[in-house]
């Protein structure tokens, strides 16, 4: 039935498109066509109580463009809304467990608390310690910096659904929202390591930034260098692109190959395979990964991801076709003003009743003014845990922090 609901959307979406495409002079949907009908599909068939605005959801950023206002949301939001309410993106499942399986590979259970039912999925993930106890608490609970709220809970259970379909993720939230703990405490969920595959995107990236880079030996001679994100990309590890937003518009498109299709080319001559097309290659040859290591022919693990990580703050300029069908977005809304106190009390328990109840109508009272005054930002959480941490530690000095 929702395969059906599925197919009639996009007959639908596409004629839409259509009508505004010969009126305008580019194309309203960014080219929302099969790959992305075939990804939503995916995404019904491993998790059927989804809706499909909630497959959707997985697969094409309306949220974003949403919250931007943009022509692209408002028109697309009208065709979904004939088949489904498109304010509906809270999907109803809940990451359980993470099992133990083997080296790196694990299984996820999820819950359905509507149906009540369970999808267990098997995946590869990072070679790390993992969340491995069946505990909610175990999987949920504080680490380091990190306190879970009711929506970072629901994200997380979306970014692991998104690492079983094998997407990779875009967070999008205001500067200072809490993204890079999200990545931290999902990396530790699943094994993966926090540092060492982490490059921060600026707007005069060349390719070679982000793929491989010339180096100088101490010797004197130069040698090509894989980049974090390829390293990664071979040894089955996390790789955060840190501010996509500052990239110049298409940048991204090279790295289509690679994180679409599982396979690219770098400059000193090596090839990167699909795990699939590494092991046709390898059967047809009659040979083993050492053999195609010698002639420069590797394989992108199947535990790679990447999460890339952008800005709200200056709209969806920067989100193009190329890098739209490379990953499946997620937006994470400012914290209300009694959700960052929580924070704040979790991380410095010191802090005195009479500061934090201060802090709470300072936080709130500037949420209101930003509001009615759009040149104006509220508190970003960072900014409010900066304050906190002095108020903890100099409770009389009101004034400096």
């Amino acid at each position: 039935v929702r395969l059906k609901q599925l197919a009639t959307f996009v007959e639908a979406l596409q004629e839409v498109d259509k009508g505004m495409s010969d009126q305008d002079s580019e194309r309203m949907f960014l080219d929302f066509g099969a790959s992305e009908a075939l990804k939503c599909a995916k995404v019904l068939g491993l998790f059927p109580e989804l809706t499909l605005a909630q497959a959707l959801a997985m697969v094409y950023p309306l949220e974003l463009y949403s919250q931007e206002d943009s022509r692209k949301g408002r028109v697309f939001a009208e065709v979904l809304e004939q088949f489904d309410d498109p304010r509906q993106t809270t999907n109803g499942y809940e990451l359980k467990s993470i099992n133990n399986v083997g080296a790196n590979v694990a299984e996820l259970d999820f819950v359905h608390h509507g149906a009540q039912t369970r999808v267990v999925v098997p995946i590869h993930c990072g070679t790390g310690e993992r969340s491995l106890e069946v505990q909610d608490t175990n999987i949920w609970g504080a680490h380091g910096c990190f306190i879970p709220l009711t929506r970072h809970k629901a994200l997380l259970t979306a970014m692991s659904m998104d690492h079983a379909l094998g997407h990779h993720m875009c967070l999008v939230s205001e500067d200072g929202n809490g993204k890079t703990s999200l990545v931290y405490q999902f990396s530790r969920m699943l094994g993966y390591s926090s540092n060492g595959h982490i490059t921060q995107m600026y707007a005069d990236m060349s390719t070679r930034d982000l793929l491989q880079r010339r180096v100088t030996m101490e010797n004197g001679n130069t040698v090509w260098q894989p980049t974090p994100l390829m390293q990664a990309a071979q040894s089955g590890g996390l790789a955060v692109l840190d501010g996509i937003d500052k990239l110049k518009p298409g940048y991204l498109s090279f790295l289509q190959r690679l994180l679409v299709d599982g396979e690219i080319a770098l400059y000193d001559g090596s090839v990167f395979k699909s795990d699939r097309e590494f092991e046709f290659l390898k059967g047809k040859m009659q040979c083993d990964d050492e053999a195609l290591a010698s002639q420069k022919v590797f394989k992108v693990h199947p535990s790679f991801r990447v999460i890339a990580l952008a800005s709200s703050s200056g709209g969806t300029k920067w989100l193009h076709h190329e890098s739209q069908c490379m990953f499946s977005y997620h937006y994470l809304p400012p914290l209300e003003p009694n959700e960052m106190t929580h924070v704040a009390k979790c991380l410095y328990p010191t802090l005195q009743a009479t500061d934090l109840d201060n802090l709470y109508k300072c936080i709130a009272a500037l949420s209101v003014v930003a509001k009615a005054d759009p040149t104006l930002r509220p508190l970003s959480l960072r900014q409010i845990l900066r304050i906190a941490r002095y108020l903890a530690l100099s409770p009389s000095h009101v004034r400096g922090a």
